[in-house]
């Protein structure tokens, strides 16, 4: 496993942003919700980053996950639909325990909702601009695959907790992070 650049800036930032926030939170349930995060962060940050490692322990060459008999049971999708996470976000990740999906084809601006509605260029264009990194080569590249050791809707006080990994596959048996921070930008949605 490699870790781009921005990896360790983009943690440091997540982790003072708390202690920021921290400080302006007066109610005392919610400051119990940051403390035991802040206890059980490193355990969760370093469990989701041992699943990528055996993940990338069994890439092959076409950088998929040689998928095993009774993968789809592993799925969070019920027996009857395919598993649309088996190219982005292999099953055997959620079997090892991690969240983990990529980004819609409605924020990848590739598709229109049920309704018909689309994101409009600019916020397609935003989504993808915050979905490209430095990467270990000295370029950059394209981190959609994710995974969501912990997740805070945006529209909740403690938001600011909600922790994303951001990860590409580079070759066999190797997966590069490129993102461990805060939730990258998407639309709004209206709850």
């Amino acid at each position: 496993m490699i870790f781009a650049p921005e990896c360790k800036p983009a943690l440091k930032e997540y982790y003072d942003k708390i202690e920021e926030k921290y400080k302006d939170i007066s109610n005392q349930v919610e400051t119990n919700k940051i403390n035991k995060w802040l206890k059980e962060f490193p355990d969760t940050l370093y469990a989701n980053l041992e699943t990528l490692n055996n993940v990338a322990a069994v890439l092959d060459d076409s950088y998929q996950v040689r998928r095993k008999k009774d993968e789809f049971y592993f799925c969070r999708y019920d027996f009857r639909h395919k598993c649309e996470l088996h190219n982005s976000c292999a099953s055997y990740i959620h079997y090892l325990g991690s969240n983990c999906s990529d980004e819609s084809k409605y924020h990848k601006g590739k598709t229109c909702d049920s309704n018909g509605d689309c994101l409009e260029n600019t916020e397609v264009e935003l989504v993808k601009k915050d979905r490209i990194k430095e990467n270990s080569e000295e370029g950059k590249s394209e981190y959609w695959p994710h995974l969501k050791p912990q997740t805070v809707r945006h529209d909740k006080t403690l938001n600011f907790l909600t922790l994303r990994i951001h990860f590409r596959r580079i070759a066999a048996k190797m997966i590069e992070i490129g993102w461990i921070g805060e939730h990258l930008y998407l639309p709004p949605k209206n709850y």
